[in-house]
């Protein structure tokens, strides 16, 4: 008995035009990219330094004693395991993007007005993070010219002591 197979519509969203999603699941989907992005960027800067600190172990090992190879050998096939988990989390995590890329795609087409609105609020809260923030870095620009301004009292300062002690 053979088998055949029939072809399938895969979407990321299940009957996009029936679900009606809410703000927050709109704002979690809107999210998913940038998160990604910096799960990915943190996989490859672990992975860098993971490689790194093996070859800064194996100096450290030289440095001490003679080569044992099986030392070596079973840091180094310890290291290549978790280079390669490293490795394929951030192929996965590549994979995911047209995934995401798609799911925002389908939310333009079936919930426009929903995700203008949850973009909308997403834009309000960046402005006034964005605003504290700029409050904070007028703060410490405060700060340093204060700090700079004792600085150069303070350098200034021998000098003035120093015709001082010669007056006497």
């Amino acid at each position: 008995m053979a088998t055949q197979t029939a072809p399938v519509q895969l979407s990321v969203v299940p009957d996009a035009k029936q679900v009606v999603l809410d703000a927050k699941q709109i704002t979690n989907i809107l999210e998913a990219p940038k998160k990604l992005a910096e799960a990915i960027k943190t996989l490859k800067d672990n992975r860098a330094s993971a490689e790194t600190e093996l070859a800064q172990s194996f100096s450290k090992d030289l440095a001490a004693a003679p080569f044992k190879f099986e030392q070596a050998f079973a840091r180094y096939t310890t290291w290549k395991a978790n280079d390669k988990s490293f490795a394929d989390k951030i192929e996965t995590a590549e994979k995911l993007r047209p995934i995401f890329e798609e799911l925002i795609r389908e939310l333009k087409a079936t919930q426009a007005e929903a995700l203008k609105a949850v973009i909308q609020d997403e834009l309000a809260k960046l402005e006034s993070e964005a605003a504290v923030e700029q409050g904070k870095a007028e703060l410490i620009k405060d700060q340093i010219e204060a700090l700079e301004k004792l600085l150069r009292e303070l350098k200034q300062a021998p000098s003035a002591a120093a015709a001082r002690s010669k007056k006497k």
